[in-house]
């Protein structure tokens, strides 16, 4: 459930503030007023159009890849075709397979042997040859390496280029991921498992992150998604919403990533291609040549399919 208080009692939330900032870091002043609505589906609260405009129209997306295999060049084909559908930037787990294929069927903590690094790092090499050298490369570790293994790894692949560094470790400890961000010369990133301001307060006055990744759907929703943004924006942190959810989590994060001026990137799933998550709502929102248009239908631009209705259990809270 997606709710705000402000919007059950008709207010409106206006956006000049976020209007007025863009003006300042341009060195000029802008005013223009709209609202930012929070609502699912009410045709009386007005869409984000000019906000929208004002920041980001056309919302960046990269293509989220499992290297499915265990040879240094299995991440090839899924990456050339990324880039061939328009995606600039592409995400990978090159360390998760050991040499037998198996999904962390070896050790990553502690450190690395020289085997499966040699490998880990092969199969990176392959994907940045794969795409070029204008297409940004993300790391994604899922948290299975510990302090000493991702700086070992981060260490190894300063070569490529990487554009971040995600979940080098479990965030259970901000000391531990402050320690991996003074240690590599990679930007690091998390969140999808942090939670509400406070527990990213510790990251940011740390400067253990140097990208957040809140989910809407576990952190607090979209109201505490944008302040948990906008704490980071005092930090000169950007944002990457960590997005692996339906259509309606696509969406949601969509409205934010156009009113925040420290946006990063959309993180597009493979999750969001399956057809029962595309048949769980009304509308199907891909991108096009890599990037999203920001909806512009009421609420927040979607609606549960009848057919997603028709299957679930409704209850009412009086």
């Amino acid at each position: 459930m997606i709710s705000n208080a402000m919007y059950s009692l008709g207010a409106k939330r206006s956006c000049i503030r976020e209007l007025f900032e863009y003006g300042i870091q341009q060195a000029k002043i802008v005013g223009k007023e709209n609202v930012m609505d929070f609502s699912i589906g009410n045709p009386s609260i007005p869409t984000p159009d000019a906000v929208t405009a004002a920041f980001n129209q056309l919302v960046q997306s990269e293509d989220t890849i499992a290297v499915h295999g265990y040879t240094p060049a299995a991440g090839d084909f899924d990456a050339r075709k990324a880039v061939a559908e328009g995606y600039d930037a592409v995400k990978v787990d090159p360390v998760g397979f050991d040499g037998e294929g198996v999904w962390y069927g070896h050790r990553t903590y502690g450190l690395m042997d020289q085997r499966h690094l040699r490998l880990s790092v092969a199969r990176l090499a392959a994907i940045r040859e794969a795409v070029g050298p204008d297409v940004d490369v993300i790391v994604e570790l899922h948290a299975k390496t510990d302090a000493n293994s991702a700086i070992q790894f981060a260490r190894a692949i300063e070569p490529y280029n990487c554009f971040y560094y995600e979940e080098p470790t479990a965030p259970m400890n901000d000391g531990n991921m402050g320690y991996i961000a003074r240690n590599i010369r990679l930007p690091v990133a998390s969140g999808e498992r942090i939670y509400t301001r406070w527990g990213y307060r510790p990251f940011l006055e740390r400067h253990a992150l140097q990208v957040v990744q809140p989910d809407l759907g576990n952190t607090g929703g979209l109201t505490e998604g944008k302040k948990i943004c906008d704490m980071a924006h005092v930090y000169d942190v950007p944002v990457q919403l960590h997005i692996c959810g339906g259509p309606i989590a696509t969406a949601a994060a969509l409205q934010l990533e156009a009113v925040i001026p420290n946006y990063l990137i959309h993180e597009h799933h493979a999750a969001a291609l399956l057809e029962e998550n595309i048949r769980s709502c009304k509308y199907d929102y891909q991108p096009v040549n890599g990037a999203f248009s920001v909806p512009d239908r009421p609420g927040i631009g979607q609606e549960l399919s009848g057919e997603a209705l028709a299957s679930a259990e409704i209850v009412s809270v009086r």
